[in-house]
C-alpha cells in the first residue's frame, strides 16, 4: 500500500518539475515549485497528511543543499511530526530522521547526528532485508559521526558490521563492500596510514572492475567516484601530486556524469584540483581550477551565502598570476645573479621577489624557495646568523604548507641541519 497516495495532478507535477530543478542545481526555483505544491497539498489534504510530509521532506533537502540549515531543519521536523505520527516505524519515517541527522553532521553536532542516524538503522534494520543498499548510507554516517569525535574503533566496527553483514548475503564482488572498503580507508588516513589506506583502496578499485566486467549488479559510478576520490587524497597526501591530478580529473568526469557541473561537490573537486597544481607550481592551472569551482558556488549558492564569499575571498591567491610569473623570473634571474658572484644584485631581485609572495601567496613553497636562496647568498656573504634565520623561515613555510614528510621538508631540513652544524663549529672555534 503507498502511504503517500493522495495526489492532486497539479500538485504532483509541480512536486515532479521541483524534483528536476533541483537536479538541475537550479535552487531557486525548486524551492518556489515546492511551496507552489505544498500549498495546493495543504489545501486539498490538510496539514498532517503524509503528502506534505513527503513534499517538506523534499524541501528541507533542497535547503540543505544551500548549506541553509535553520530553513533545512524546520522542514525536516515539520515532515518528520507527520510522519511519527501517521506512520509510525516506517521508512519514510527513518528517512527522515537520517535527513535530520545530515544537518547536524554539517552542524558539528556530532552525538546529535549519531542519534538521528541510530533512529534511523533502528527502524530499517526492522522494516528492511539484511543487507539492504539503504541501511549502507546509515552505517557511513554513523561511523564518520563516531570518528569526527575520536571514536576510531567504534568507527571501524561499524564498518566491519556493514562488510560482514554484505559479505554474508552478496559475497565479496558488490557495491557495498566496495562502500565499506572506503569507509575503513578513510579511518586509516586520517590515523596517517596512508599505506594501509591506499592498499585497501585498490583493493575497492579491484572490486568495482570485476562488478563491472561480469555485470552481477549495476555499480553506481558514485561509489567508483568516491572511491577515486579517496584514493587521490591518499596519493596527494603521500607526495604523489601527478597521480593524485590524474585521479581527481577521473572524479570531475564522473561528477559531470552523474551529479553534474553545477554542484557543490563537482566544485569541491575542482578546489582540491587548484590546490593540487599550485602545489606542483603550475599557476594558470590551479587558477582555471579555483576560478570554476568559484563559478559553480555563485550559480548554485548565490553571491551572499558565506561559501561563496569565502571563496570569492581565498581567490586573490590565484588571481594573481601575472605577479607570480614576475616573481619566479626575478627569482630565476637572482639565482643566476648569485652564480656570476654579483651578492649584492642577487639580494635585490628575490627580495622584490620575496615581497610579491609575501602578499600574493603567502605561506607557499615558492615564498620557501626564496628564503632559501636567500640563506645561500648570506651564507656566501659569510653573515652565517643571517642565513640560519632565511634557512630557518623557509622550513617553517615548508612544513607548513607541505607537511614534514615531503621531499622538499626533508631536503631543506637537511640544509638547515648543516647550517646549524656550522655554527656550532664556529662558536667552538
Amino acid at each position: 500500500e503507498d502511504l503517500n497516495s493522495n495526489s492532486d495532478p497539479a500538485a504532483q507535477d509541480l512536486v515532479s518539475k521541483a524534483k528536476f530543478f533541483h537536479i538541475r542545481r537550479d535552487l531557486k526555483k525548486a524551492k518556489k515549485t515546492y511551496e507552489a505544491a505544498l500549498r495546493i497539498q495543504t489545501k486539498e489534504f490538510g496539514e498532517d497528511d503524509p503528502t506534505v510530509a513527503s513534499t517538506l521532506d523534499a524541501m528541507g533537502l533542497v535547503f540543505l543543499d544551500e548549506i541553509n540549515h535553520k530553513e533545512a531543519l524546520e522542514k525536516f521536523n515539520r515532515a518528520l511530526a507527520i510522519r511519527e505520527n501517521k506512520l509510525g516505524r516506517h521508512v519514510d519515517t527513518a528517512q527522515t530522521y537520517e535527513h535530520i541527522g545530515m544537518v547536524f553532521q554539517e552542524q558539528k553536532k556530532r552525538e546529535r547526528a549519531e542519534e538521528m542516524f541510530r533512529k534511523a538503522l533502528d527502524i530499517k534494520l526492522e522494516v528492511l532485508p539484511k543487507a539492504h543498499p539503504e541501511l549502507t548510507q546509515l552505517y557511513d554516517q554513523i561511523a564518520v559521526s563516531l570518528n569526527k569525535r575520536g571514536k576510531f574503533a567504534e568507527a571501524t566496527a561499524v564498518y566491519k558490521e556493514l562488510l560482514a553483514s554484505t559479505l554474508q548475503v552478496h559475497g565479496e564482488d558488490h557495491p557495498d563492500v566496495v562502500f565499506a572498503y572506503n569507509g575503513i580507508s578513510s579511518l586509516l588516513a586520517g590515523k596517517n596510514r596512508l599505506n594501509d589506506a591506499l592498499e585497501i583502496l585498490d583493493k575497492s578499485l579491484e572490486i568495482c572492475d570485476r562488478i563491472q566486467q561480469r555485470g552481477h549488479f549495476n555499480l553506481d559510478k558514485t561509489i567508483l567516484g568516491a572511491t577515486l576520490n579517496n584514493k587521490a587524497r591518499v596519493k596527494r597526501d603521500l607526495g604523489d601530486y601527478d597521480a593524485a591530478a590524474e585521479l581527481f580529473n577521473q572524479v570531475l568526469n564522473i561528477q559531470r556524469a552523474t551529479i553534474g557541473e553545477m554542484h557543490r561537490l563537482t566544485a569541491d573537486t575542482y578546489e582540491e584540483l587548484s590546490r593540487l597544481y599550485y602545489k606542483q607550481e603550475m599557476l594558470e592551472d590551479g587558477i582555471n581550477a579555483f576560478t570554476k569551482a568559484l563559478e559553480i558556488h555563485r550559480k548554485v549558492l548565490g553571491d551572499d551565502h558565506p561559501k561563496t564569499k569565502q571563496l570569492v575571498q581565498s581567490h586573490s591567491e590565484y588571481s594573481n598570476l601575472e605577479l607570480n610569473e614576475r616573481a619566479q623570473a626575478l627569482t630565476k634571474q637572482g639565482a643566476e645573479m648569485a652564480a656570476e658572484g654579483d651578492l649584492e644584485k642577487a639580494m635585490e631581485l628575490l627580495q622584490e621577489a620575496l615581497d610579491i609572495y609575501k602578499e600574493t601567496v603567502g605561506v607557499h613553497p615558492f615564498t620557501a624557495i626564496v628564503y632559501g636562496s636567500i640563506a645561500a647568498i648570506k651564507l656566501d656573504q659569510g653573515l652565517l646568523d643571517d642565513a640560519i634565520a632565511a634557512s630557518a623561515e623557509a622550513l617553517k613555510i615548508l612544513r607548513r604548507a607541505l607537511g614534514d614528510d615531503h621531499a622538499k621538508t626533508k631536503a631543506r631540513m637537511e640544509e638547515h641541519r648543516v647550517l646549524l652544524s656550522l655554527f656550532l663549529q664556529v662558536n667552538r672555534s
